[in-house]
């Protein structure tokens, strides 16, 4: 690939998470979700790392109210990739916030938990919200 095809496919790659960020900002999801989809895959024919567009889709996906298909990609994700890069803190925080709003509360305290164990045993804010939801599930079920 000529050098002058590579740097327009950068400049497409960054407009599609432009596109992505403007999408989100007016809370078109969907859209925002396949603006990131189209960066990643741009990334990979670049050999650039765009890892980082996972968990964004995912969240995309959660505010869509569509936690379904933030689960069936992270299952597609599980079946692309190497187990280690699963190992994300952020996609698999994100992925557990998808299991309770999908009310499958036993994997998304199992995700939870890999999360935390993903980031040296340690809770972030935004893991702290997702055990949140599941202990008010549990105490709710109980009481």
């Amino acid at each position: 690939m000529k050098t002058e095809d590579i740097e327009l496919l950068k400049q497409v790659f960054q407009n599609c998470i432009d596109e992505g960020n403007t999408f989100e900002d007016f809370e078109g999801f969907e859209w925002a979700a396949e603006s990131y989809k189209e960066a990643k895959a741009l990334a990979d024919l670049l050999h650039m790392d765009g890892e980082f567009l996972h968990p964004m889709i995912v969240d995309c996906y959660i505010n869509a109210h569509d936690p379904k298909a933030a689960i069936l990609y992270f299952d597609e994700l599980k079946r692309v990739y190497d187990p280690s890069f699963i190992f994300n803190v952020d996609l698999l925080t994100s992925v557990a916030a998808a299991y309770c709003d999908d009310e499958q509360w036993e994997m998304a305290e199992q995700t939870l938990y890999k999360a935390k164990d993903a980031n040296k045993g340690e809770f972030s804010d935004e893991m702290y919200l997702v055990r949140d939801r599941i202990r008010q599930f549990y105490f709710e079920d109980r009481g």
